[in-house]
């Protein structure tokens, strides 16, 4: 790393050609950090950012602030990017050389993805050493403050001085298990800013859930002790967090957990505790002696000066910036096109065979055939005779995260020829043969057939689409294909399959976006109104019930006895002792034994498919327990007391699919705690997929107008659920069951089930029981199924799901 080379200079495995260095003033640092433009101010890495600009501009160099989501805006000269990452490492910026400085270990990192870095700063010198063994250009750099901002100056006049402070978050990754300590402690004198606090602490130590930035210096200006906890990964990789220093320039005295590995000898008020039993003695120690003299205040903030101020890092950033200018190193732009060929007169051309599938064995990725095709290029005239695969089909892959990264490679294989297709002198495409649709069905599809349609195109600039999927294969690429060439192709993981679709988009984890602020058309119901008489029917309603959780047959029998109407109960389970212990409660039931898999949707449209003819409605059912979130404890209940009431509601429901036609689905009025996860989360390119095979000529809806039943629990005429029934999908499309929340097939279908009942010219009708009073601005209330029909026909009733 770093070697002096023939030809030039290599960083970071770049070949680079010296180019002259731009004048000082024309550096510019374009900085960046998890924050979104909207949501800077409530980010306390904005503040950060925002003082080391004003350190950069100090120095005589330019620097300014882009949010994610956005693309700076370059000078022309001198431009280079820094990405402060904290808990997610955005992409790099083409064309420009990229740093990065993570103060904090993101959600999802890799070797490849740092790689694409040509400097990577750390905040812990052991990550540093780590990353330079392996090879990255890592470089020690500790967080900072702004000493003239966190000064003992910025004291309020006759302002009380507070004993112990701590201002911060409480959360999953942020336990504070020092902060609850001392609030333990008998007479704590605590005081706490932060969200997260209620019932983890005492309410008399919280003093506010939010402090703005601009308070913070005059807050630790008047405190005696500030408290610095960190997040676990933080400590165990030696981060000591700005906090600290933010203090310790304000004069304060502070208090942090143990930082494994931290060490600053010039800075001796900055005390590191391991053992908390000898808590209470230190604070009784630290607060029984006088308060610190304004001398002793201002000699911290002069040790803080020398070393840990955002001049000295501006320092640091701008030095290495400009050496990187100098070699002319830049992130290489994901896709480029070469330049045509010359055409050699009367050379015969060479054939050349390749295939898409990158990746055929599962084990290593194949490189030579780009390579193969580079050098004949170089000799002569080429003739590619590409073979294309079958995106619907990876038999033997039973790993979503390996089905991606082969499609994914694929992607990759695809767009390399595309951007040598003016060098060719011809390109013939070969399809294999239609597969028998085996393998998961991933987020990688829709991208796979995107890619594949490029290649078919003839005369078009197709240079925009080809960067965006390249993009998107790279950081599937990065985060999953082993660094090594050694050994498996795919790395050891902890994402789940949500969080791989998170990689796919760069979407961070910690962001949740859904539907915007107009959830009325979620909230609108029809109170169910009693009909005595039951609803006569051709045939009997068909009950396909999911129970994975057998213990739950009783109460399911005991709901299903309400129906008063001829019904045929099918049921599924995984294990034959559970088939048994469900016979038990409802021995009417016919009973498949099915893989764990999919959820309640592979039994119900894959593994009772054949049932649904006998049917002209049928109510989907399953024994649903969310484990995930307390919140939804009485998720299920809900739901059947909207699906199932009372037996004269029941029979309200049933007339409904009898005398209005129009109605396809009758779903459980929406739960509240759900309304804003109602949207297409991390499933929205699997159901393209779906989409594709469904044949739907329509756009997917957005948020905003996707409508479905969420929970996967509803009436529905069967005709309205035909075009999935139809679908020939098989348990192996789904993948292994892991405790998924999102991301899966089952996910996406759950939310198909909507779209496609609305694409057939059915509504998607939500009812809740008589007495129910959640949502009473949005309940209708029709005396008849004759004025329910004509609310339903009104022009003014928008459809939802319209794109």
């Amino acid at each position: 790393m770093g070697r002096r080379q023939a030809g030039g200079t290599r960083i970071g495995g770049q070949r680079l050609v010296p180019a002259p260095l731009p004048p000082a003033d024309q550096v510019t640092i374009h900085i960046s950090t998890c924050a979104r433009r909207s949501d800077r101010e409530k980010w306390g890495d904005t503040a950060f950012a925002e003082a080391l600009a004003r350190a950069i501009r100090n120095l005589g160099h330019k620097a300014d602030l882009f949010f994610s989501g956005e693309m700076p805006s370059h000078s022309g000269a001198g431009d280079v990017v820094l990405r402060i990452a904290g808990p997610h490492l955005d992409d790099t910026v083409p064309g420009v050389p990229n740093l990065v400085w993570l103060i904090s270990l993101p959600a999802y990192v890799s070797h490849r993805a740092l790689a694409r870095f040509q400097t990577v700063f750390t905040a812990s010198a052991a990550l540093t050493r780590q990353y330079a063994l392996e090879g990255l250009p890592a470089k020690y750099l500790p967080q900072a403050t702004d000493p003239d901002l966190f000064n003992p100056k910025r004291r309020p006049p006759d302002a009380e001085l507070l004993p112990l402070v701590f201002v911060g978050n409480h959360g999953i990754r942020a336990t504070r298990r020092l902060i609850k300590a001392v609030a333990a402690l008998p007479g704590s004198q605590l005081s706490v800013w932060g969200d997260g606090w209620k019932g983890e602490i005492p309410d008399r130590f919280i003093r506010g859930t939010h402090l703005p930035h601009a308070d913070l210096p005059a807050l630790y200006a008047r405190s005696r002790i500030v408290l610095n906890s960190h997040m676990n990964h933080m400590a165990q990789l030696g981060m000591m967090s700005n906090r600290s220093f933010d203090a310790l320039a304000a004069g304060a005295l502070v208090l942090s957990d143990r930082v494994q590995g931290f060490s600053a000898p010039d800075l001796p008020d900055l005390i590191q505790i391991d053992d908390l039993s000898k808590l209470e003695s230190w604070l009784h120690t630290a607060l029984d002696a006088p308060p610190a003299s304004q001398v002793t205040r201002d000699a911290r903030n002069a040790q803080i000066r020398r070393a840990f101020s955002f001049e000295a890092r501006a320092a640091a950033i701008v030095n290495t910036a400009t050496q990187l200018l100098s070699l002319g190193v830049h992130v290489p732009y994901p896709f480029t096109a070469h330049t045509a060929r010359r055409e050699t007169s009367g050379a015969k051309p060479v054939t050349l065979e390749m295939r898409d599938d990158a990746a055929p064995d599962n084990q290593h990725p194949v490189t030579e055939a780009i390579q193969t095709l580079d050098q004949a290029l170089a000799a002569g005239p080429v003739i590619l005779r590409m073979r294309l695969s079958d995106p619907a089909s990876m038999p033997g892959i039973d790993s979503l995260p390996l089905a991606m990264l082969r499609a994914a490679l694929a992607v990759r294989q695809i767009l390399d020829v595309i951007a040598r297709r003016t060098r060719l002198s011809g390109l013939e495409l070969v399809h294999d043969a239609e597969g028998c649709g085996t393998g998961i069905i991933h987020p990688m599809m829709p991208d796979l057939r995107k890619a594949q349609a490029l290649l078919k195109e003839t005369g078009a600039d197709v240079s925009q689409e080809a960067a965006g999927l390249a993009l998107r294969a790279q950081r599937v690429i990065d985060q999953l294909l082993s660094p090594g060439d050694i050994g498996p192709i795919l790395q050891p993981r902890r994402l789940t399959d949500a969080d791989l679709v998170g990689v796919l988009r760069n979407q961070p984890l910690y962001r949740r976006d859904g539907p915007g602020n107009d959830l009325n058309p979620l909230k609108t119901h029809v109170a169910l109104w009693p009909r005595r008489a039951p609803t006569t029917l051709s045939r009997p309603v068909g009950v396909f019930l999911h129970l994975y959780h057998a213990e739950l047959a009783g109460l399911f029998a005991e709901r299903l006895a309400r129906i008063d109407a001829p019904i045929a109960v099918y049921v599924s389970t995984d294990t034959a002792l559970k088939a048994d212990q469900i016979a038990v409660h409802l021995p009417q039931a016919q009973i498949r034994v099915m893989p764990n898999r999919g959820r309640d949707i592979a039994p119900k449209f894959v593994g009772f498919r054949d049932a649904h003819s006998a049917h002209d409605i049928v109510l989907h059912l399953h024994g649903k327990r969310s484990t995930h979130a307390r919140k939804l404890d009485g998720w299920m209940s809900h739901i059947l007391d909207c699906l199932l009431p009372a037996p004269e509601e029941i029979n309200r429901i049933l007339s409904f699919f009898k005398d209005i036609d129009r109605i396809g689905i009758i779903a459980p009025q929406a739960y509240r705690p759900t309304l804003r996860s109602s949207h297409w989360a991390h499933d929205i390119e699997i159901a393209e997929e779906l989409r594709f095979r469904l044949d739907l000529p329509a756009p997917l809806p957005d948020d905003d107008s996707l409508n479905f039943p969420a929970g996967s629990m509803f009436w529905a005429r069967r005709t309205a659920l035909q075009p999935l029934l139809d679908l020939p999908l098989s348990v192996s499309n789904f993948p292994p069951e892991a405790q998924q929340i999102d991301g899966t097939l089952a996910h996406a279908t759950e939310r198909m089930i909507g779209v496609v009942c609305l694409e057939g010219g059915f509504e998607l009708m939500r009812v809740a029981p008589n007495g129910d009073k959640t949502f009473p601005k949005h309940k209708l209330m029709p005396a008849s199924n004759a004025e329910l029909r004509d609310w339903l026909e009104r022009p003014d009733q928008t459809r939802r799901n319209e794109a």
